[in-house]
This record gives structure tokens, sequence and C-alpha cells, in this order.
């Protein structure tokens, strides 16, 4: 499930007020945007989402595909150029068993946006 910061809830709730979603089963539901974009949108509860509620009512919905895709990310609440804005950070690596901290072989992983090299391949 994603992280939701105190923040990042009483700023839902003031965008969901904005909106005039008065009706109790009403809130507003993450959607994927473009790649690297999400929007939100009022909607109601479909079977399979989750719910983050703030004093007893929801105010953001999730289906299982957003909510998959944001597990364990967090989302957060901060001022920028541009105003108040939600941002979505990643979820931290999580410890390997081995050695009970995070990977320490980072170099072995693509930078994003790059692409493995094939094998056998020289550089």
């Amino acid at each position: 499930m994603m992280n939701v910061t105190p923040e990042a809830r009483d700023y839902l709730l003031a965008l969901r007020n904005e909106a005039n979603l008065s009706h109790p089963d009403m809130a507003l539901r993450m959607v994927l945007g473009p790649p690297g974009r999400l929007g939100l949108l009022p909607g109601v509860p479909n079977p399979g989402d989750s719910a983050v509620t703030h004093g007893g009512l929801a105010i953001l919905l999730l289906d299982p595909a957003v909510a998959s895709a944001l597990d364990r990310a967090t989302l957060d609440a901060r001022d920028g150029r541009a105003g108040r804005g939600l941002v979505v950070r990643p979820p931290r690596p999580r410890p390997t068993p081995s050695s009970g901290g995070p990977p320490t072989h980072r170099s072995r992983l693509p930078r994003p946006g790059v692409a493995a090299p094939e094998a056998g391949a020289r550089p």
C-alpha cells in the first residue's frame, strides 16, 4: 500500500472540499496519465479499490493497478513554485536477505533511460 503523509491527507481533504464532493461515497481517484504523470478525478469506490481515509471519510481511491504501481511509495504535499501540490516519492529499496542492508552493487543495474548492454557485447 502507498504511504500517505498527514500533510498529503490534509491537502487531499482540501481538494475534495474544493471539488464540492459532498456525498460521502465520493472521493478523489488517482489515475495513471502519460508516462511519469498521475492525475486526480472525482469517483466512487469500485470493487477491489484501496481507499485512503481522513477522519473516517474516503479522500483518495486507488484501483488495484495504481495501488500496485505505487506500492510502498510515499504521497506527500509540498509547496513549490506553482503553489502547493502532491509529490510521490519512490519506495526505499528493501534490505537484501544476505546483508540486512540495501544492495551495494548498484553499478550492475542500468540507469533509468539507459539500455542495458547485450550479453557478450563489448563497450
